[in-house]
């Protein structure tokens, strides 16, 4: 289908196998891609299951999820079984309330976090024991599922802001833009990457790195250096015996075209006022 919508696609439609969402900013927009979509269609000699077409909604129920103007949300029919989902009693029960939950893990925050103690009971090296360690992520699933937010749509012409953040081995991030004067999320990212003895700093710049040397340039440095907030973590990498491994930090600072920081802290690896990072750009 994306073949045969070659050129419409993702601009005036949205494509999953041969399911197609027709999109647009107002009616106008709307029924001219509506008519560049049938011809092309027309063009490829394929025919519409009238009975399944509906045009011109505000919102439509697209495979578990909800897709509107305001953004995309999770379809309340779909997450009301995770509500209703009883303790599970073995590992094929929680494989199965985990799939589900992964399916809308983009709307959670943290969901490797949260879901970890639950993955690790599906091992084949670990008894099946449900702790109240596990009962816990359980409920925390349930819970962030049932009240998931809507995920708004990205505008190219707005800034985009990323906070980042890792714990307990863990990185993950946040996407979001300013939109009507209230900051609102555009998608959730987690991963379970590091060890807890990795540092902080390392697993917090993690997604974010690459193999080059940005302090090549000394020109870059200087301008970070004379950040208030960068020039304390800089100095602390720079002194530190392990400046190979550290280097993915000096990438991750070097790529901010503006930012802040926010957050709690760093806890004992730098100042108590450093946090971590976020990117505007």
């Amino acid at each position: 289908m994306e073949t045969v919508l070659r050129g419409l696609y993702p601009e005036a439609c949205l494509i999953y196998l041969d399911d197609i969402i027709i999109v647009g900013r107002d009616f106008e927009e709307q029924l001219n891609n509506l008519r560049m979509v049938l011809e092309k269609l027309k063009q490829a000699n394929l025919k519409l299951n009238l009975a399944k077409c509906n045009l011109f909604r505000r919102e439509v129920s697209y495979f578990g999820h909800i897709i509107s103007a305001e953004g995309v949300r999770t379809d309340p029919r779909r997450v009301a079984a995770v509500k209703e989902w009883s303790q599970p009693r073995n590992v094929h029960e929680l494989r199965s309330f985990l799939g589900l939950c992964t399916y809308y893990r983009r709307f959670v925050k943290g969901f490797s976090l949260i879901a970890r103690r639950l993955h690790r009971l599906t091992e084949h090296k670990w008894p099946f024991v449900w702790s109240e360690d596990c009962e816990v992520a359980f409920n925390s699933l349930k819970e962030a599922l049932t009240s998931a937010p809507i995920l708004s749509y990205p505008d190219p012409d707005k800034q985009f802001i990323l906070d980042t953040d890792a714990s307990h081995g863990n990185v993950g991030a946040v996407l979001s833009q300013e939109i009507d004067g209230q900051e609102r999320v555009i998608a959730y990212w987690t991963e379970m990457k590091y060890g807890k003895t990795v540092p902080v700093v390392r697993r917090i710049t993690a997604s974010a790195t690459s193999h080059l040397d940005p302090w090549s340039d000394e020109e870059v440095r200087e301008a970070q250096m004379k950040d208030p907030d960068l020039k304390p973590i800089i100095e602390h990498m720079e002194s530190s015996s392990d400046l190979v491994n550290n280097m993915g930090l000096f990438v991750y600072l070097a790529k901010l075209a503006r930012y802040r920081l926010v957050g709690d802290s760093f806890g004992n690896i730098l100042p108590p006022h450093l946090s971590p990072c976020r990117q505007i750009w």
